[in-house]
């Protein structure tokens, strides 16, 4: 049960003991209304004794008993509403201060979770962070031990986004190596389009994004960059499309692009930040047809 459903609990408890106190009110009051009538009886007695002399003294006494027995009846009962009334309102008050205690507590719970929540996506960024940076000192560090050496074309690393930071850089996601072995549909289809680059720009295609003097152009996916903007057939049996690259006006070079996404190919960009690195882009909010769940996180890139 929520703090909400405890909450509306308490307050429904709260709600049926102030019925019955006010109740008990109700009864107090007619019975300490009756006890003023049974005195003014009283009264009318006292005088009716004054001035019937004559009538029987046991009979009047014997009915005056009868009235001081009803009121001493009518007494205690008024003295055991009262009683209870006044246990009813502790009662009340206690519960008012468990309910306030116990939803203050499930209040600090919440934004204890919350603030977890918070820490684990800081901790999760932070992680990747520091994985781009080893990454990007390794190939620094090979390309000045290497110099005028082929060691052959750079590993295949990249960074699959889930979201991104306020300020435009990468936020949550993946490295390459955290995905082996999780996500074997998604990597399958990696393999076809990574074919694919290397048959239109040769096992060196990285060149075309890491040479010095590049300028920085607008997003594009590596795909359409690679292949010139050309119609082409595609390994899978699919065709490429030619012309620029067809980004969602909300989310250009943010989301996948709207040829990856109408082949179901994942879609890479590459991100000048951080020293350079390929971005594996998710799929538009509009475009994911499968929710992302706990185990099918490969949603987050592609449909499957």
């Amino acid at each position: 049960m929520d703090w909400r459903s405890l909450a509306a609990t308490q307050k429904q408890q709260l709600a049926e003991s102030t019925t019955s106190i006010d109740r008990l009110h109700q009864r107090l009051s007619t019975s300490s209304q009756q006890v003023a009538d049974l005195q003014y009886q009283l009264a009318e007695q006292g005088e009716e004794l004054a001035t019937l002399r004559t009538n029987s003294v046991s009979q009047e006494n014997e009915r005056l008993s009868k009235l001081r027995l009803e009121f001493d009846i009518l007494k205690a009962n008024n003295d055991q509403l009262l009683r209870r009334a006044e246990e009813a309102e502790a009662g009340l008050e206690a519960a008012v201060t468990v309910c306030n205690q116990k939803e203050a507590d499930l209040r600090q719970l919440l934004n204890t979770s919350q603030t977890s929540q918070l820490e684990t996506k800081a901790l999760e960024q932070a992680l990747a962070h520091a994985r781009r940076t080893k990454r990007s000192l390794a190939e620094e560090d090979r390309d000045d031990d290497g110099v005028g050496e082929d060691d052959g074309p750079p590993c295949f690393e990249f960074n699959a986004i889930t979201s991104w930071q306020p300020d435009g850089s990468p936020g949550g996601g993946y490295m390459s190596e955290d995905l082996g072995g999780r996500a074997e549909e998604l990597w399958e289809k990696i393999e076809l389009v990574r074919d694919l680059w290397e048959e239109a720009a040769g096992k060196y295609w990285q060149d075309e994004f890491t040479k010095k003097g590049r300028k920085a152009c607008l997003p594009q996916c590596v795909t359409k960059k690679l292949c010139s903007g050309k119609e082409m057939d595609l390994p899978d049996g699919a065709r490429l499309p030619g012309g620029l690259t067809l980004w969602r006006a909300d989310g250009r070079g943010k989301a996948a692009c709207r040829d990856c996404v109408a082949n179901g190919w994942p879609c890479f960009t590459w991100y000048d930040g951080n020293g350079g690195e390929l971005l594996l882009l998710p799929l538009h909010e509009h475009d994911r047809k499968l929710k992302v769940e706990v185990g099918f996180e490969i949603r987050y890139w592609i449909d499957a």
